[in-house]
């Protein structure tokens, strides 16, 4: 059982399925207004937040599962358990790779 934690502090607005994207599972969104960000997970298995709470950078937010694969006629149990981590940029809808802002050296 892996615990996911927030990268960044914020708000979440989201957490369980987004109906837009069914496929994404369980997921939790963080909004940081002031940096016009939002920090996307998803496939997890179990959720720790509600809609509209505080988060700390930090904070536990679920545990990392294979939830959503069902949509696409895949039994979840055929998926191992993983995270999809977004960040999306709300001034321009787009959605960075977490690892241009870690700063892990890339593997060719």
């Amino acid at each position: 059982m892996t615990t996911i934690k927030a990268a960044h502090q914020g708000t979440v607005v989201l957490a369980g399925v987004d109906p837009s994207y069914p496929g994404r599972g369980n997921a939790v969104y963080v909004r940081c207004d002031p940096c016009q960000k939002e920090h996307h997970y998803y496939h997890l298995e179990e959720l720790f937040v509600f809609r509209t709470q505080p988060i700390d950078k930090g904070m536990e937010l679920g545990i990392m599962g294979s939830t959503g694969w069902e949509y696409w006629g895949i039994p979840e149990e055929e998926v191992a358990d993983h995270l999809h981590w977004g960040i999306k940029d709300l001034v321009t809808g787009k959605f960075t790779d977490p690892l241009s802002i870690l700063n892990v050296p890339q593997v060719p």
